[in-house]
């Protein structure tokens, strides 16, 4: 995939869910305020050690929605970390 291709799916990712990362941080706080699902806990860990865990971290794309139309992963969030060389895992 070369940088045009991510380029276009950061967008569509961010079209189809526009969440700022202060949203994604207030969110995460109330799931460690109110721990009651151990997946979300995850999450927030995730979320907030990022740096710390990928270094080359450059933006967190927290997306809920499913990705191929017609599939529904309902209350599944997938991450996508974009790093510095314009990829992501």
């Amino acid at each position: 995939m070369d940088t045009s291709q991510i380029d276009k799916f950061v967008s569509y990712c961010q079209g189809e869910q526009p969440q700022s990362e202060e949203d994604m941080r207030r969110f995460f706080i109330g799931v460690i305020g109110f721990p009651y699902d151990n997946e979300l806990l995850l999450q927030a860990y995730l979320f907030f050690n990022i740096n710390s865990l990928f270094p080359t971290c450059s933006q967190l794309i927290l997306f809920e929605n499913a990705l191929i139309q017609d599939y529904k992963n309902l209350g599944k969030v997938v991450f996508f970390i974009l790093v510095k060389t314009k990829k992501y895992f």
